[in-house]
């Protein structure tokens, strides 16, 4: 009997058991393997099922819930006795007896996070196992909010080599170290550095390797190790890592690139850990999935739960009508006429509007215009749709687990200040915004069109509804978009735009938020150059203090940090304009501003880190016809015999050349003066040209009383 806390699972050897990898409360890791056989479903006529398939496979009848039929089904459920990953080969087997007379379900179900369904744990959950008898017993409920972290020891590690990655003739220079806060590094020749990283790793014993570009470099080090005669373990263990299509995996101990991550980027280990432990997935593959591959993993923990089928292939049609389409695919209301600045304004929010509709309507591909109320069903506004009254929807009772944990941690953050609530509640927040569009996603298997359409027209309802109270109540709805509206009225105060936050509310029913108030907020065009302003483009300074921005330069990823430095200075000195007048005097300056970046473009005094550009490969590069700069960079890498992966990070220099990075430059890189300082006056009009005309033009309003 064992009793600790869940780090790490994997398959065993003969892949007939999991191995889970549990930290005792004495602080040892114990590695204790369950017998165990992951599982898929067959429908067909029940002779036929009998006939070919019982004397073929360990198989037992069961009833589950077909997710587009009102009634559940007879199925004959098939133990995948041959081992863990073997689900894809039976399956096929099955279809190739009699295809045409049998259905396969939960094929794609990952083997290892059926395991975490099958008996209802998660990462980082206390358990009590019982080895000899197959037993698992969760010592913390699966709801938990307060589960500590505090366990885990992490240690950072940058893995330096002495020219390009991607070559194996690359040496490994040195290898820097951050544990408990103790920094060091590993120098040296490579065999000392490589042999060293090793020793340490055993040594120190840490339960997470956070390695920057980890999946590249990992690999590498094991390869330049294998050249040295030198053999290294990571892993915990006589086995080591678990190699697989762009990553590196280990076994009893956790590795995480945080360039591969998107939680990790945004939250940390804290957001990692909180995903792994809500969607139910081994932490190695938390911080690798994608948002909609964790939001995948959700659905299919409550598809699992209510004995629903999975579909191997969706089976929702994919086929509308065109008056059809015109009518139901109007996406979210915007009202954008307003363009300019504006003083004493507030912005109003609905706290997670989309998901809480698909909670709230039971929103799931199979409950949009079911077959068993179609005379009782609850109606869509503007749509002819009707929503099942008799099952619940897997999309939406997947979400509402993620949206009440997310709720509850944005609370226990307002009320303690503790940041681990706020990165949790982030984490979620990723996915919740993905359970929106997964519903439209043409592979989802409880997703439709029209689920996604009649998520769309109760979000317009609700938007809707919020401009007609504000402006009953004497308001000037300035700008709306989705989920939010922002809104004045001359001489209101903090306490009015509060009172009218909360008639919203009882006005829809859902739950809205004082974003704030602005001392000033700023509609910008459209870069087209479109009268209108564009949407999901402004900037303002909050009555307390603090700035918001949303789609200028410096939100993007692939602008260089030159770009975000200039526009963020920009936007501090806006910051403390009080008044109209106070703006003319900070625009002024900002101007200087901008001519000092120019001077230091035109002397080369800018490192060249802050002109490096970092974009997306999204495809093959040989099938690019258009062939932008990062691609010519990308090709510029292949044609040195380097490896290209998913992003490219490129410097622009003269004569219309990209250069990749890593480069061998000869005394300093070579950058396009020209390029960056257009590039420059690009990211300051941006900012400054709105202002300016809306001074000239006399556009701004101002309000009194701000408070």
């Amino acid at each position: 009997m064992i009793r600790g806390l869940l780090l790490d699972l994997s398959p065993s050897a003969d892949r007939r058991a999991v191995e889970l990898w549990i930290k005792t409360i004495g602080g040892i890791v114990e590695r204790v393997g369950l017998r165990w056989s992951p599982r898929i479903h067959v429908i067909g006529p029940p002779s036929e099922l009998r006939a070919e398939l019982t004397t073929r496979y360990a198989m037992e009848f069961d009833r589950f819930r077909d997710p587009y039929s009102p009634h559940n089904r007879p199925v004959l459920t098939a133990v995948i006795e041959a081992g863990i990953g073997r689900k894809r080969t039976l399956a096929r087997e099955v279809m190739s007896i009699r295809g045409p007379l049998f259905k396969v379900y939960n094929v794609d179900v990952p083997d290892l996070q059926e395991f975490l369904y099958d008996r209802e744990i998660s990462p980082t959950m206390l358990l009590e196992v019982d080895e000899l008898r197959g037993r698992i017993d969760p010592l913390e409920p699966v709801s938990e909010l307060n589960y500590d972290i505090s366990w885990l020891r992490t240690l950072y590690a940058s893995i330096d080599l002495e020219g390009e990655v991607g070559r194996p003739s690359t040496p490994v220079s040195s290898i820097t170290l951050l544990l408990d806060g103790e920094e060091f590094t590993l120098d040296g020749n490579e065999e000392h550095v490589i042999r060293s990283f090793s020793d340490e790793i055993s040594r120190r014993d840490p339960d997470v390797l956070v390695i920057e570009r980890g999946d590249l470099l990992l690999p590498h080090l094991y390869h330049r190790a294998m050249i040295k005669g030198l053999a290294i373990n990571l892993s915990r263990g006589s086995d080591d890592q678990r190699p697989s299509m762009n990553s590196y995996r280990l076994r009893g101990r956790l590795h995480i690139d945080p360039s591969r991550s998107l939680v990790y980027s945004h939250t940390g280990l804290t957001g990692v850990l909180e995903v792994a432990r809500t969607c139910k997935i081994p932490i190695q593959e938390a911080a690798r999935y994608s948002i909609g591959q964790c939001m995948t993993s959700l659905q299919y923990y409550a598809a699992y739960r209510s004995k629903t089928l999975i579909p191997w292939k969706p089976e929702a049609t994919l086929y509308m009508r065109c008056d059809e389409i015109t009518l139901a695919d109007r996406g979210g209301l915007s009202c954008a006429d307003n363009m300019g600045v504006f003083w004493n304004a507030a912005e109003i929010d609905f706290q997670s509007l989309y998901p809480l509709l698909m909670v709230r309507h039971n929103i799931s591909g199979e409950t949009i215009n079911c077959e068993c109320c179609k005379d009782r069903g609850s109606r869509i506004p503007e749509l002819n749709y009707h929503v099942c009254r008799r099952k619940r929807g897997v999309s939406s009772e997947a979400i509402a687990y993620a949206l009440e944990r997310r709720l509850s941690y944005k609370s226990l953050y307002r009320s303690t200040g503790d940041v681990t609530y706020k990165l949790r509640s982030d984490a979620l927040k990723w996915i919740l915004v993905s359970a929106f569009g997964y519903l439209g996603f043409k592979k989802a298997k409880f997703g439709s069109r029209r689920a996604h359409f009649a998520v769309c027209a109760l979000a317009r309802d609700s938007l809707l509804k919020a401009v007609r109270v504000a402006e009953d109540d004497g308001f000037e709805v300035l700008y709306g978009i989705v989920d939010a509206i922002w809104v004045r009225r001359d001489g209101a105060s903090s306490e009015d735009y509060e009172a009218l936050t909360r008639r919203i509310s009882e006005v829809t029913g859902l739950p809205t938020s004082l974003e704030g108030v602005y001392r000033w907020i700023a509609f910008l065009p459209s870069r087209s150059g479109h009268p209108r302003p564009a949407r999901g483009r402004y900037f303002g300074r909050f009555v307390g203090g603090g700035l918001k921005y949303r789609g200028i330069m410096t939100r993007r990823s692939d602008v260089p940090n030159i770009v975000r430095r200039l526009q963020g200075e920009l936007l501090n000195v806006l910051a403390e304009a009080e008044s109209p007048n106070e703006m003319k005097e900070a625009l002024r300056r900002c101007r200087e501003v901008e001519r000092r970046y120019e001077a230091l473009i035109i002397s080369g005094g800018v490192p060249y880190e802050d002109l490096l550009i970092t974009k997306s490969i999204t495809r093959p590069l040989r099938s690019y016809v258009v062939r932008p700069p990062h691609v010519r960079a990308a090709l510029m890498m292949e044609r040195r015999g380097m490896r290209v992966g998913d992003e490219v990070t490129y410097l622009v220099s003269g004569g219309d050349q990209y250069l990749a990075v890593p480069h061998p430059f000869n005394n300093g890189p070579p950058f396009s003066i020209g390029y960056y300082l257009r590039l420059i006056r690009l990211a300051a009009s941006e900012v400054l040209l709105p202002l300016e005309s809306a001074l000239d033009d006399r556009l701004i309003r101002c309000g009194t009383n701000i408070t």
